[in-house]
């Protein structure tokens, strides 16, 4: 049973091999799989036509085309997909341009292993959640609550 299928994107191959068999240890009970990897923007694009990862493991500090660039980019064309940008910097303002590109998380190279297992799984298993929160909030309704009583005055089911 698959989960998340992972692509991971990184212009250094030591980092993709050892952030691939980090996923490839540890992710298997929690079904996480690796789908791919690529060390640069045109190459990620060469193996999204074949493959259809849900998230991206993508570094921040990409040459010719940087990750806060293919992280837009990426959403752009493919919007449902997650992107959890990996850096070296712990610099607020590379986060905060992370979010701005359409991030969904963002996790330190030198982090432990169990800190990106765990952001792995964090960025956006919540899709049901995140569809009821944008519903309340476009009805204006404060909390679930709310929500059922508006369903239920539209006559739809609950």
């Amino acid at each position: 049973m698959v989960k998340r299928r992972v692509f991971l994107v990184d212009d250094q191959e030591l980092i993709l091999d050892a952030v691939s068999d980090l996923i490839g240890s540890r992710g298997a009970e929690q079904g996480i799989q690796i789908v791919g990897s690529a060390q640069g923007y045109e190459q990620t694009l060469l193996a999204f036509e074949y493959e259809q990862p849900d998230l991206v493991l993508l570094d921040m500090n990409m040459p010719v085309v940087n990750g806060s660039e293919m992280a837009f980019m990426l959403k752009k064309q493919w919007p449902e997909i997650k992107i959890l940008m990996l850096s070296n910097h712990e610099d607020g303002s590379d986060i905060a341009r992370a979010r701005a590109a359409g991030a969904d998380g963002y996790a330190f190279k030198s982090g432990s292993h169990q800190a990106l297992m765990d952001a792995i799984v964090a960025v956006s298993p919540r899709t049901a959640e995140k569809h009821r929160a944008e519903v309340m909030a476009k009805l204006d309704a404060p909390n679930p609550i709310k929500l059922v009583e508006y369903a239920h005055q539209l006559g739809l089911p609950s």
